[in-house]
């Protein structure tokens, strides 16, 4: 859609397997009020930025510790650096949106805590059931319909993206 014209809701299904920094706070800023259904590594920042998160069918939504890859193309973790960057960039979309902080930053940072959820050392991914019970996500839908008709919406004109040729050269 055109920028100027309006939707009453934007549906962002997320498949991420991971981007860079700079990639994913450009997606990160486009996303104002959709809902999210699965997300995984990168995918975690951009559904923090959304006002509500829905979760899918098996999704599961964290895992997102930034990595750099190495000339003989094996990833490592990032640096400290990139890793406090990172954690800072996640804490203030989840604060900015209403997310929980701490499960945020948890998601990135191998240094947090949290109590019967995530040892030191470990990135935090939950399921649907733990990113309910801690506030992240807001319910389970099987379907886009059902989403839809959960959030008021079920009568609306649905408009999907269809990559073009150009969209999928990187």
């Amino acid at each position: 859609r055109r920028e100027n014209e309006s939707a009453a809701a934007i549906s962002k299904s997320l498949a991420a397997g991971g981007c860079g920094t700079p990639s994913v706070t450009r997606i990160r800023h486009s996303a104002t009020s959709p809902s999210v259904t699965s997300v995984i590594s990168a995918g975690s920042f951009i559904a923090l930025a959304t006002d509500v998160i829905v979760m899918g069918p098996a999704s599961n939504i964290g895992g997102a510790l930034p990595i750099t890859i190495m000339p003989d193309g094996e990833p490592n973790a990032a640096d400290k650096k990139i890793q406090s960057v990172f954690a800072s960039e996640m804490r203030k979309t989840a604060k900015l949106k209403g997310h929980p902080v701490d499960i945020a930053e948890a998601f990135c940072n191998p240094d947090i805590v949290i109590e019967g959820l995530k040892k030191e050392g470990d990135i935090l991914t939950l399921d649907y059931d733990q990113a309910t019970s801690v506030g992240l996500a807001a319910y389970y839908a099987d379907t886009l319909d059902a989403m839809l008709e959960r959030e008021g919406l079920g009568a609306a004109r649905i408009e999907r993206f269809r990559p073009t040729w150009i969209d999928t050269v990187a």
